[in-house]
């Protein structure tokens, strides 16, 4: 058994660290000493403080603030999704305040959505998307892509795409295609409903991954951090694919929730 003592001075500087966060000395939010005060306070050189610091930022303790801006103890605030309840029974979308359905859920737990959408409106599926949809890889498809900020962060990627007979459809009795209108689309029932197109049966996949580097660009996520895909396919008349959304989001930013009848 490796005794404490036998550790390498920069294991040693993280665990006491790890210490004072895991019991509320150093608390959530605040800053980390600087290197230079804690290699005065360890007695070590900083480049073997800077090492013990860097340990903690690949295990989410602290952020990867550098030298010049500091480091501190990471905040964990996740925001809880009830994946059985968005999308189902009595949607939430009010067209006068713009918020759908997940943006008052989120309004619902007294934090600030903003969602920021751009349409491409020739897009092509890519396999995944044609294979989720029963097209043909490279069909004409029509993409809604979200990127969600909760509280000014980035939270989660949400990528929807629809057949592209169905994204053209129209609201009956108006000109409106609400699925090819740039920015935030806000229809009371939802989109599909509006036009026609309700989901009678939806479909989850769920999976995780380490961030990849673009991820982790787009997210603002630290080293190490974990991100989750949920994919949602909603099925319309005779069983069809009318929709399929792809939601990547931050895994240390979100608590996904599913209550079931049994």
């Amino acid at each position: 058994m490796t005794r404490p003592d036998d550790l390498p001075l920069r294991a040693k500087i993280a665990d006491d660290l790890r210490r004072r966060i895991s019991t509320g000395e150093l608390r959530p939010g605040e800053r980390v000493p600087p290197e230079r005060h804690l290699a005065h306070e360890y007695n070590v050189s900083r480049e073997t403080v800077h090492a013990a610091l860097e340990q903690l930022v690949h295990e989410g303790l602290v952020t990867s603030g550098g030298r010049r801006r500091g480091r501190s103890v990471r905040t964990y605030d996740p925001l809880v999704t009830l994946w059985h309840r968005l999308e189902r029974g009595q949607r939430r979308d009010d067209p006068d305040l713009a918020l759908d359905d997940w943006a008052a859920s989120v309004r619902e737990q007294g934090r600030t959505p903003a969602p920021v959408v751009t349409v491409t409106r020739d897009a092509k599926a890519p396999a995944e998307v044609a294979r989720w949809l029963r097209l043909e890889p490279g069909a004409p498809v029509v993409r809604r892509h979200r990127m969600r900020y909760v509280d000014g962060l980035p939270w989660e990627v949400a990528d929807s795409w629809f057949p592209a007979d169905i994204a053209h459809t129209a609201i009956p009795g108006t000109d409106r295609r609400p699925l090819l209108e740039d920015g935030d689309v806000v229809v009371a029932g939802g989109i599909l409903h509006a036009i026609g197109h309700p989901q009678l049966r939806l479909r989850d996949e769920m999976s995780a991954w380490p961030a990849s580097p673009e991820e982790a660009r787009v997210l603002d996520l630290p080293p190490g951090t974990a991100v989750f895909r949920h994919v949602r396919i909603g099925f319309g008349e005779g069983d069809r694919p009318v929709r399929v959304m792809v939601t990547t989001a931050a895994g240390d930013r979100n608590v996904f929730v599913y209550e079931l009848d049994v």
